[in-house]
């Protein structure tokens, strides 16, 4: 239908203009047109796929208080399995602070010549890819990460200059809440040498930006994130190299010491 025709976003306009007047004018009640104009939006843009969506602005006390209340977002555990002492580093997800907050737990590291570690990247449901770079580039030496293409076919390479950490083992567990941002870094560290360990991962390699429209922000999916050796794995998810059954039902500690003892013992 619309799509056959040779202008359709000025037809889909003119519809939505003639929708209103039509509303406006026979709508028995009192108009909202605040919630007209976020009903019609989210109409619109939640139909573009399960990413995209209408996002009322923040006023600047929620963001302040947001700021005052903020968690961390790494946290370190050190944990004694046999004869070996594991860092266990778990990453809830990549905003602004992870990457600063990590460098500090691998100074630890380095300080207690703690060599043997495992990223704890389950539930992790991404954040921004800028973090995400920052954050692999205290990780993996100089190397290729992934690439971007956008509508229009344009290609963004990413890519570290590091040493990396110095980590004589890294793996990553992961499960299937590991998502986007998160998904990436155990796809950039597998490719890189780490073991992935767990579930397979839930499968979101595209990102969203945010447009400024009357007030509210449009977060609409613009990009699409390939491996340099697997292409895309949107709604393909990242494959474990150690398959860890039954996750869900160990409790965190059990679980943590099972996974340890598969990758750091048995898995040498």
């Amino acid at each position: 239908m619309i799509n056959d025709i040779d202008n359709p976003e000025k037809y889909v306009s003119l519809f939505l203009g003639k929708a209103v007047d039509i509303i406006s004018a026979n709508y028995y009640g009192k108009l909202d047109y605040d919630r007209l104009f976020l009903g019609a939006l989210s109409g619109m843009v939640n139909t573009l796929d399960e990413y995209s969506n209408v996002i009322p602005a923040y006023t600047q006390s929620e963001q302040t208080d947001y700021e005052k209340e903020r968690p961390e977002t790494v946290l370190s555990t050190l944990m004694r399995v046999g004869e070996y002492s594991i860092g266990v580093i778990k990453i809830f997800s990549f905003t602004e602070y992870t990457s600063n907050e990590l460098r500090h737990v691998i100074e630890e590291y380095k300080e207690k010549e703690i060599k043997n570690v495992l990223i704890d990247l389950r539930d992790n449901q991404g954040g921004s890819v800028s973090s995400l770079i920052s954050t692999s580039e205290l990780l993996v030496g100089s190397q290729r990460l992934f690439y971007a293409k956008d509508k229009k076919g344009n290609i963004t390479e990413y890519k570290t200059e590091s040493e990396g950490a110095p980590f004589t083992k890294l793996a990553i567990l992961v499960n299937k809440k590991t998502k986007s941002a998160a998904e990436m870094l155990a796809m950039v560290l597998q490719e890189g040498g780490a073991l992935v360990c767990g579930e397979k991962t839930y499968g979101k390699s595209v990102s969203q930006t945010d447009f400024s429209v009357g007030g509210v922000t449009l977060r609409i999916t613009t990009k699409e994130y390939y491996s340099y050796r697997r292409g895309s794995y949107n709604e393909r998810g990242i494959k474990p190299d150690l398959y860890l059954p039954n996750m869900e039902n160990l409790e965190e500690e059990k679980l943590l010491e099972k996974a340890i003892e598969q990758i750091f013992l048995n898995n040498v």
